[in-house]
């Protein structure tokens, strides 16, 4: 699950026009530079596309194809937080094809409806975030929700409203935000039927299981195969497993079947890190001290610098 820290993308002179709002999967936003942990990567013909690729993750980060179709893999799948240093302040809500990802959140109740200026946004909903999922969870009960990266901090300043302001699909620079808007009947209607969506999925695999197997490991932990142990298997919290973070790093145990592709990671044997010094949090790895000449970021060690597109 935990492969890419950096993503080196070539510099291609060329514009193209995208959409920046698809249906209940608002664009946030463009950035420059990909310096995130990904899923997984694909090639897509549209941002509509990779927002379906990308559906089990937060987030789907499209660059639309430039010169000689690069780059091949163009969709990116990532629950990881956006770091608000990859945003382009300079550019307008289309996003350089070939050069810069568009951001997408794959399933919300708002839309993006341009930026806006700080006039009347900043009450006292207003606070930091980590991430523009996060203010947009922050501000379900409201009409409206803002953010903008924070170039010189950390995090995104986030805020809720019920009012009306005037926007533009001009550009979002640092002075700007990023607006959104949903309605309140969106918001209650919608994410009860995902919740019932996901949770009938979750029954049906379970049953599923049951019959192949006999028998299913407890609720929120995975069947994982046991390293050089034929037919054998533990189960394990993918949530917070340190060996098996995020999967099954020898590969899901089935029943009468071999497979070791891994589906998680050992984060203790990722490189770079101190000993002792990484965690699994959530499905990911989260490094918090890296050996002499490897750079923190994210959560995870570097050597490289940040790749600029």
């Amino acid at each position: 699950m935990l492969a890419l820290h950096t993503l080196p993308l070539l510099l291609v002179v060329c514009l193209s026009s995208i959409s920046f709002v698809v249906a209940e999967s608002p664009f946030l936003g463009c950035i420059n530079q990909i310096f995130t942990t990904v899923s997984s990567q694909s090639s897509q013909r549209s941002a509509a596309a990779c927002i379906t690729e990308c559906a089990s993750n937060t987030y789907a980060l499209y660059i639309t194809k430039g010169f000689f179709n690069y780059p091949t893999n163009n969709c990116l799948c990532t629950s990881a937080d956006i770091d608000p240093i990859d945003y382009d302040y300079f550019t307008t809500t289309t996003c350089t094809a070939g050069s810069e990802a568009a951001v997408y959140r794959t399933s919300s109740s708002f839309t993006f409806k341009g930026c806006s200026s700080g006039t009347g946004i900043i009450s006292s909903t207003s606070g930091t975030v980590a991430s523009p999922d996060a203010c947009l969870t922050k501000c379900a009960a409201y009409a409206n929700a803002f953010y903008t990266p924070n170039i010189f901090g950390s995090g995104y300043t986030c805020a809720c409203g019920s009012g009306t302001l005037t926007t533009s699909t001009d550009r979002c620079t640092t002075s700007n935000y990023y607006t959104f808007s949903h309605t309140a009947v969106a918001t209650a209607s919608g994410l009860a039927k995902k919740k019932r969506g996901f949770e009938k999925q979750e029954r049906m695999r379970r049953s599923q299981v049951i019959r192949e197997r006999g028998w299913d490991c407890p609720r929120g932990m995975k069947a994982c195969n046991v390293m050089g142990v034929s037919d054998a298997w533990e189960c394990v919290d993918p949530e917070a497993d340190l060996e098996s973070c995020g999967g099954c790093a020898h590969g899901d145990y089935v029943k009468g079947a071999n497979s070791t592709a891994a589906t998680g990671v050992n984060c203790s044997s990722l490189p770079g890190l101190l000993r002792g010094s990484v965690t699994c949090s959530s499905g990911s790895c989260q490094a918090f001290a890296c050996k002499s000449g490897w750079t923190l970021h994210n959560g995870a060690c570097s050597r490289s610098l940040t790749v600029q597109l």
